[in-house]
């Protein structure tokens, strides 16, 4: 751990490096002095203080932390953030903890330096320390390159219980199996293990209690559940944290075990979710590209331009649009030889789309069609279908890599360089030297 002193000195570390020509700016900004305005001097940060190096991950020390061992406040004094050294980013002890962690296929989060010392010392090596904030989006993401398990310390009082939903509902959005170690009030990891011994400390890590029921108790003891007007607080926050969750199976599976925890009907969980979608639905913007709007206009507009894209138009190009069913119908009208019937096509299409399209027919045409714009429009398009799904892949290749799947991870990789190559493709093709750009359409009319 490399735990080392500072001595309770205003100025020992300040004249140390002033011995090797390090200059007390530097030293400001690493965070190892203070400057004094009134006297216009500096002076050393840590003092009578115990200190535990900060490591990054690759085990480089980027920062400190004292405890003091003269009664002096605060208690635990860390450096501030300097260019090296963000407090919310880095997880102290990681850097010593990660194979455990990642052979025991979870880490224990705690609080504080001594904590993780504490339980290191004791043979418990896959914990991992926050440096005593309130666990952050990127503290969470650490530990997951080696295990898709946490378990998360807090003390039993209302501060705890706070941090701790938010650490739960963090774990959610990143789909992390999490639980929760309450420790009694007023007790931390280091002193539970000197009083009590670690049997007791191993028993609260097996007892420790499943993410979603440390919510839903929480959320039972602020609202009361025989009274319904507080009932469905307790439901709705119960299913705004779920939703969360990026994999569907797990996100079913915890809407079935509110639904039996709460006494409430499974489907109107799911109802609840669908009304809050279409909500958020109807209050967005209009969200169909500019180049389906043009592309929609060149194709009814223009039957000779049209005649030369949709040969070339495939199904997948059109993946993820919200103007895809107007496409396939129209690439169907055009398979079979028929002039598009609006009536027909407003049936495939629904009221929805049949005010998109009509949309798209008004907008005002600022230049003449060409068979060249249709194609940068159908090659736009397929970018951004190819992007959507390349975002899906990602997040795919990241659940199969938690699984272990090698197997699947594999293939998903394969498909992820082919869209890689597609999309590198795409993005060199010119349209303006192809033949039929300089064909003479009224001409081909004439005949």
């Amino acid at each position: 751990m490399k735990i080392g002193y500072a001595l309770n000195s205003w100025d020992s570390l300040l004249t140390f490096f002033k011995e090797k020509k390090v200059p007390p700016k530097l030293l400001e900004q690493a965070g190892l002095v203070l400057y004094n305005q009134k006297k216009d001097s500096f002076y050393d940060r840590f003092r009578g203080r115990i200190i535990f190096p900060i490591f990054s991950l690759t085990g480089k020390v980027v920062a400190f932390g004292g405890r003091t061992i003269f009664n002096a406040e605060p208690k635990y004094l860390n450096s501030p953030d300097t260019p090296v050294y963000s407090k919310g980013k880095i997880l102290y002890g990681l850097n010593f903890s990660k194979e455990s962690i990642r052979e025991t296929g979870e880490v224990i989060i705690v609080e504080g330096y001594t904590d993780f010392v504490s339980l290191y010392q004791a043979g418990i090596t896959n914990s991992a320390a926050s440096l005593g904030t309130s666990l952050t989006s990127q503290q969470v993401s650490l530990p997951l390159r080696f295990a898709p398990r946490m378990i998360v310390s807090y003390d039993g009082d209302a501060a705890g219980k706070k941090a701790a939903c938010r650490a739960i509902s963090l774990c959610f959005e990143k789909g992390v199996q999490v639980k929760i170690l309450t420790l009694p009030p007023g007790i931390d990891p280091d002193n539970l293990i000197k009083k009590s011994g670690l049997d007791e400390f191993k028993n609260l890590i097996q007892n420790s209690t499943p993410g979603l029921k440390f919510l839903l108790d929480s959320f039972l003891e602020e609202w009361r559940k025989d009274i319904p007007e507080e009932k469905t607080k307790i439901v709705r926050s119960t299913v705004e944290e779920i939703v969360k969750m990026p994999d569907p199976i797990i996100r079913s599976e915890y809407l079935k075990q509110a639904s039996e925890y709460l006494s409430v009907d499974e489907e109107e969980l799911r109802r609840i979710i669908q009304r809050k979608k279409s909500e958020e639905k109807s209050g967005e913007e209009e969200t169909i590209l500019n180049a389906e709007k043009r592309l929609l206009q060149i194709l009814l507009g223009d039957k000779d331009i049209a005649s030369y894209v949709f040969p070339e138009i495939k199904e997948e190009y059109f993946q993820g649009l919200k103007t895809a069913p107007i496409f396939e119908a129209l690439a169907k009208c055009s398979k079979s030889g028929k002039e598009p019937d609006f009536n027909e096509l407003r049936e495939r299409i629904g009221p929805t789309l049949e005010s998109s399209l009509s949309k798209a027919l008004m907008l005002e045409k600022e230049q003449e069609a060409t068979v060249e714009e249709a194609f940068e429009c159908l090659n736009a398009l397929r970018q951004f279908s190819l992007e959507n799904r390349k975002k899906e892949l990602k997040a795919e290749i990241i659940s199969m890599e938690k699984k272990g799947d090698k197997e699947k991870l594999r293939s998903l990789l394969i498909q992820r360089q082919d869209i890689i190559n597609q999309l590198s493709m795409l993005s060199k093709r010119n349209y303006q030297n192809l033949s039929y750009n300089n064909r003479d359409i009224s001409a081909k009319e004439s005949n």
